[in-house]
């Protein structure tokens, strides 16, 4: 994406420092909701559960199905090595920072709601993995047109970059999903939105949560007195404790973000306990988890997710938040790092993230039979490769053909149009050229193609579709043998199973 000058200037909000609760708040709920919800003590009070859930749908506010990124295609029960046929799952979890009602004891006196921190969580297609990834309120993004929930009419931001956390000031859940997707190439199942009042409650049910702290911790600020070692606790002291900041850690918001997944580590680990020992503490953890929740799911998806998950171990649930650096045009801001679409390009393949070892089980995915025709070699992968596709015969429906052959191949195709001259007869790909490497994949996967320079088209390719489009070609990806340059440098990952006082 072409950095463009920003439109104006935000100063940081005091209620920024709030944002490592919404995270908190959001991921827990999820991964620990699907991985308890299975449980027989849990279908007991199924309709409970279910009333508690605030469904909205969003489909309609999305966008064309067309514009819309493709899920991978499911995978079949032989491919996959159990008896679970599916697609991966993708769902963006958010936290929202509204203070009206039961919320006002976190502080402040906001009544509107703002998402800083939004969660992927991705659930695999074999059922043996899950990925929670963090993306950063800061990071300056293209905002597309979104419906507006002040005014419901269209809101347009226009082609300068944003932060991500204003698309759903914008326009709510349904906005911010729509931005993921524009920026990251990867299609949105499921959406899960959580209020301040859902941690609070989530922690008193399960009596506490023990944390591991690496040195002795004495806040008077925040009333946060902690021993160095294993510590339980609850409610607001658990709060302020993945607050602390400069006085716990290397006083970076880094520090922070490691401190939060571990204690969201520890929260799946207790529910997870409670299920098997305490199902009425259990229950009562449930229904804090629901009772703050809004999302599009109902609580028979949600249920079926966690049947489905049951068997993920605590070691395959693993914690990231995406690489950035600063922005070179305000520092206080991130841009995501060359490296983001590589994890961008994992989960859209549904691939472990780079540097994951997963611990698979005995009936893991077989080793596929190597094809006997040597595939075109790339550098880069079609799932980073954002495309347009341009009919040049005249028709909608070749288009929507070419698209589909594209997707299959993990192009994300973002647009589908027929193009003003319908006699083109040679299929071209059209490329700004700083995003060369991502020309030669796609023109590698349409045999028969030739390249045109294009620099106004920026991050998304081109393709203009003639009379002589005879398909695509499966290509590979090859390994980097060069060193890593600094934003390639390995990524942090912390599992279920970490606890911040020895290694996992």
């Amino acid at each position: 994406m072409r950095r463009s000058e920003f439109r104006r200037p935000y100063a940081r909000h005091a209620r920024a420092k709030a944002a490592w609760k919404r995270a908190l708040v959001a991921l827990t709920s999820a991964l620990a909701l699907l991985a308890v919800s299975a449980g027989g003590a849990a279908a007991i009070y199924y309709k409970r559960l279910g009333d508690n859930i605030h469904q909205v749908q969003i489909a309609d506010k999305l966008g064309p199905e067309s514009e819309r990124p493709q899920n991978k295609p499911s995978v079949t029960a032989a491919e996959s090595g159990k008896s679970h046929t599916g697609a991966p799952i993708d769902i963006l979890v958010m936290g929202s920072d509204t203070r009206a009602g039961d919320n006002g004891f976190v502080g402040g006196d906001e009544q509107d709601g703002r998402s800083d921190t939004t969660i992927l969580l991705h659930i695999s297609a074999d059922r043996q993995a899950a990925y929670g990834i963090s993306v950063p309120r800061d990071s300056m993004v293209q905002i597309p047109d979104c419906i507006s929930t002040t005014t419901g009419k269209n809101y347009h931001t226009g082609t300068n970059l944003h932060m991500f956390n204003e698309a759903y000031t914008i326009g709510g859940a349904a906005c911010t999903v729509k931005t993921f997707e524009k920026a990251t190439g990867i299609r949105i199942e499921h959406y899960v939105v959580v209020d301040f009042h859902g941690f609070n409650a989530m922690v008193s049910a399960l009596h506490g949560v023990e944390v591991c702290v690496p040195q002795s911790l004495d806040d008077d600020t925040h009333n946060i007195h902690l021993r160095a070692g294993r510590n339980t606790i609850k409610g607001k002291e658990a709060l302020d404790y993945v607050r602390a900041r400069y006085r716990l850690g290397d006083g970076t918001d880094v520090g922070r973000t490691e401190r939060q997944q571990y204690f969201i580590a520890a929260m799946i680990r207790k529910a997870l306990k409670q299920g098997l020992t305490r199902p009425d503490r259990l229950l009562r953890f449930l229904d804090a988890a629901t009772s703050s929740l809004q999302s599009d799911m109902k609580i028979g998806t949600l249920r079926s997710l966690g049947q489905d998950v049951a068997g993920i171990g605590l070691s395959n649930i693993v914690f990231t938040t995406i690489p950035t650096m600063p922005w070179p045009q305000d520092k206080n801001r991130l841009v995501w790092t060359s490296q983001a679409d590589t994890v961008w390009g994992a989960i859209a393949d549904d691939r472990d993230l780079p540097g994951v070892k997963r611990h698979r089980s005995a009936t893991a995915t077989p080793t596929p039979t190597p094809s006997s025709t040597p595939l075109p070699v790339v550098r880069t992968a079609p799932s980073a490769v954002r495309v347009r596709v341009v009919d040049g015969t005249g028709s909608q429906a070749h288009a929507e053909q070419v698209a589909a052959d594209l997707r299959l191949q993990g192009f994300q195709v973002v647009a589908t149009t027929v193009g003003d001259d319908s006699s083109v007869t040679q299929t071209t790909v059209r490329y700004d050229p700083a995003y060369d490497q991502s020309a030669r994949t796609l023109s590698s996967s349409v045999p028969g193609s030739v390249q045109e320079k294009a620099p106004e088209l920026s991050r998304t390719l081109e393709l203009v579709v003639g009379s002589d489009y005879a398909g695509t070609t499966e290509v590979r990806v090859a390994r980097a043998t060069s060193t890593p340059k600094p934003s390639s440098s390995p990524l942090v990952l912390r599992t279920a199973l970490s606890d911040g006082c020895k290694a996992s």
